[in-house]
């Protein structure tokens, strides 16, 4: 595949970042994590730091750090990923609204479990 690309082609940012989200759910989250860094530099060179497929990946980066037991960091990229959400250009508010509950249902769900709600 990287053979016939170029290995920043946004082709193979998606692939690693599916990639990542096989590996998560199959429990290898350190080999996740390296794949989900290398899909979030190739999408943020190729797409530029505000669009919904880098928010994405940064969702699924905030998912494998909160796997990993590292909440603090889960909860800033979160908040990084949130507030891009209100940058992004050129997406129906409905699209809008379902990654925002996502996002902010993870934030909600690291809280809770570290009860660190007041």
């Amino acid at each position: 595949f990287e053979e016939k690309l170029a290995s920043n082609h946004l082709s193979i940012g998606d692939a690693l970042h599916e990639k990542g989200i096989v590996l998560m759910a199959q429990g290898n989250f350190d080999e996740a994590l390296e794949a989900v860094q290398s899909a979030l530099l190739i999408r943020k060179q190729r797409l530029g730091n505000i669009h919904e497929k880098v928010e994405e990946t940064l969702v699924l980066f905030g998912n494998i750090y909160n796997k990993l037991g590292k909440s603090d960091d889960a909860l800033n990229i979160f908040r990084a990923a949130y507030q891009m959400r209100g940058r992004e250009a050129g997406l129906g508010r409905k699209v809008k609204e379902i990654g925002d509950t996502d996002t902010l249902f993870q934030m909600g769900k690291i809280y809770h479990e570290s009860e660190e709600l007041e």
